[in-house]
């Protein structure tokens, strides 16, 4: 057995290099802490970052029913401040109607309106309104107090109150009405007459047509 007697600079060399060794462990704890407390914060960050952008989303989400609402709101406030329907458009139990696959030949009277979808020939007389939609196709006299024409009519026309002619309405013949509107597209063709309220009469019997016919 041998033993070395050590001396003071080889204790002091040891010493040294455990203090060395210590310290390095210490930084190198450190240091792991250090990291590991950064994922957590980029942990929470990149969480935090995605709570915002789905939050973003909702809020872009939820605004967009806004905006179907004020397009409703829009569509509803044209269609408020839209023409109202003609009473001749909406047909009551006195409205006599001539259904689209009907043809009438003859002469037809009605103490209240006339509609007409299909086709006519001869002499149609209404009391109120007499309505020709579109479509239809009509090669009488017109007799009536309001008269709205959206499709064809070939002859005479005599409006107490008032005549329509609709976007669609073609008129070739007399027309006698002291009131006349004719829409943007549609066609008016032959001899007018306009004259007062007053100057207009019309019956629906047999014995004023006959008169006004034997005065021609």
């Amino acid at each position: 057995m041998i033993f070395r007697k050590e001396n003071r600079s080889e204790s002091f060399q040891r010493q040294i290099s455990s203090l060395r060794q210590q310290l390095q462990t210490e930084t190198e704890s450190q240091t792991d802490e250090f990291r590991h407390s950064e994922s957590q914060d980029t942990s929470q960050f990149s969480a935090s970052a995605r709570e915002g952008r789905e939050t973003a989303d909702t809020s872009f989400s939820t605004s967009r029913p806004a905006e179907t609402t004020g397009t409703t709101q829009i569509a509803t406030a044209a269609t408020m401040g839209s023409t109202p329907r003609g009473t001749w458009q909406t047909p009551d139990s006195n409205t006599s109607v001539i259904a689209g696959n009907a043809h009438w030949n003859g002469t037809l009277r009605t103490e209240g309106s006339l509609h007409v979808h299909g086709r006519a020939d001869g002499e149609l007389h209404a009391t109120h309104d007499l309505y020709v939609a579109e479509g239809a196709q009509v090669d009488a006299g017109i007799f009536a107090d309001n008269v709205v024409v959206a499709g064809l009519v070939r002859g005479t026309i005599e409006a107490r109150t008032r005549l329509e002619v609709l976007p669609q309405g073609h008129v070739s013949g007399d027309v006698k009405a002291p009131k006349l509107v004719v829409h943007e597209g549609a066609r008016l063709s032959g001899k007018l007459t306009m004259e007062s309220g007053g100057a207009v009469q019309y019956s629906t019997s047999s014995q004023s047509t006959k008169s006004r016919r034997s005065g021609r």
